[in-house]
């Protein structure tokens, strides 16, 4: 939660900068994620950011991580969450949505009804934003 980094990218304007945030942003607490969001906002504000966020599931998975000692802290329910924090959600895909050639043609199918309920399709999505 250091965010001096941000004062090291050189000025090439927003609109060309590309954020990942992979794996990452479960692992804070709510208030850092929105402090997070508060600075990047106000230094990179344009730019885009494409980050994968856990809904229903990461809860369920809360206990094992914290026997792990990386416990799982910030969920959202679905894209609107983010949006309440000041980001523009520009696309959001449900995980199983994504390389569908992976899965074998029954799990396409399975997948591709259940991303119709909330609660499936929001357990973890990959969501593109602008700052």
């Amino acid at each position: 939660m250091d965010f001096d980094w941000m004062n090291v990218i050189p000025d090439v304007g927003s609109e060309n900068i590309l954020f990942l945030a992979e794996g990452l942003l479960p692992y804070l607490k709510p208030n850092e994620v929105q402090q997070l969001v508060k600075q990047m906002r106000s230094h990179f504000s344009g730019a885009t950011w494409v980050m994968d966020v856990m809904g229903n599931y990461g809860k369920l998975l809360r206990k094992m991580t914290a026997k792990l000692e990386a416990p799982l802290q910030w969920f959202v329910k679905n894209e609107q969450d983010l949006t309440a924090m000041g980001l523009q959600v520009v696309n959001t895909w449900p995980l199983y949505q994504l390389y569908p050639e992976r899965w074998p043609w029954q799990w396409q199918l399975l997948f591709k009804l259940l991303t119709q309920f909330p609660y499936f399709r929001n357990g973890y999505l990959i969501v593109e934003t602008k700052l």
